[in-house]
């Protein structure tokens, strides 16, 4: 099956459930980590056997905010966008905005991805988020948001984006556009 559907159609429900099991107490949070652990090795050890499209000549910078310490999502960003011939700089979760802005300087990408499942103090996360939305539109680069720390429009409002994707199939979908 293509990547995008092992993804949103396994993977997702899956990790979905492990989520909810962990949240009415039936799992510990080691059972949560070793679940996440395993479904990243194994999608790890299938990408070479994925088939990959060949280099596109673009870049993005994918990653998680500052107090962030759920990567999976991110991570599954990093791997579709590679298989579609992308160059990815994956910076991973607890990544501070003065972070992803060193790096979109450095990397002058063509595409950010921020992916949050909480945000917390929305008032400096915001600050801090706007310092790297100038420079990502100095570069040249769309900014991209997506997970449940951004569900709210909201919260939304506050981050100025190019994109808000609600699952991964958008943000390949908005990813090819040239």
């Amino acid at each position: 099956i293509p990547a995008v559907e092992l993804h949103e159609k396994i993977v997702t429900p899956a990790m979905h459930l492990i989520g909810e099991r962990w949240r009415s107490g039936e799992l510990t949070v080691a059972d949560e980590h070793i679940a996440t652990q395993t479904t990243l090795d194994a999608l790890t050890r299938l990408q070479p056997e994925l088939l990959r499209r060949p280099s596109n000549g673009k870049t993005a910078v994918v990653g998680c905010p500052e107090d962030e310490l759920h990567e999976m999502a991110s991570r599954f960003v990093s791997f579709l966008l590679e298989l579609e011939g992308w160059n990815v700089i994956t910076l991973g979760m607890n990544t501070p905005f003065f972070s992803f802005r060193d790096a979109v300087e450095r990397h002058r990408p063509d595409l950010v991805c921020i992916s949050s499942t909480l945000l917390n103090d929305l008032d400096r996360q915001s600050r801090e988020y706007a310092d790297l939305g100038a420079l990502a539109r100095d570069v040249g680069a769309q900014l991209v948001i997506g997970g449940a720390g951004f569900s709210e429009q909201a919260v939304r409002a506050r981050f100025p984006h190019d994109a808000y994707c609600e699952n991964l199939r958008d943000l390949l979908k908005f990813a090819a556009k040239p």
